[in-house]
């Protein structure tokens, strides 16, 4: 039960009253109604993507490593792709127009020589693709992306 003593209660502490809680350490996430957790690496502050509820961009993360990605398997929007960290020299990394990897490709991003963290934008209206977005990066040390698309 929540008690309002002489003062204003937030997040159950009570502020200008006589009882007053010990603040907690911020940042913090309130976990299964247990007190407030202190944010940290072993316990890192929960995200969700919640790009369909907003209308906003959505995003998907491609990990180091050689690997073939499908973003979006239909017609799309591509905003930006920031590359986190960099490739090897042999890496080549290509952005293909389709879902399977092949075809036309939009972009092959020089993420060998990236100064990363660097993102290559395409605008606020983005960049149309019609048939998929899949990114294809060919050596086991492709760089890290963050791609942004709709």
């Amino acid at each position: 039960m929540i008690a309002r003593v002489m003062g204003i209660v937030i997040a159950g502490l009570i502020f200008g009253g006589h009882a007053q809680a010990q603040a907690p350490e911020w940042p913090c996430v309130y976990i299964g109604g247990g007190g407030c957790t202190a944010v940290s690496s072993s316990n890192p502050l929960p995200v969700t993507n919640t790009a369909a509820a907003t209308g906003a961009a959505s995003y998907a993360h491609i990990a180091a490593g050689q690997a073939t990605t499908v973003v979006k398997a239909a017609a799309g929007t591509l905003f930006s792709i920031c590359l986190n960290s960099a490739a090897i020299a042999t890496n080549t990394t290509n952005v293909y127009d389709n879902a399977s990897g092949a075809g036309t490709i939009i972009a092959t991003p020089a993420a060998t020589t990236a100064t990363v963290p660097t993102c290559l934008s395409y605008g606020a209206a983005g960049l149309a693709f019609a048939n998929g977005l899949t990114i294809i990066t060919a050596t086991a040390n492709g760089s890290d992306m963050t791609v942004s698309y709709k």
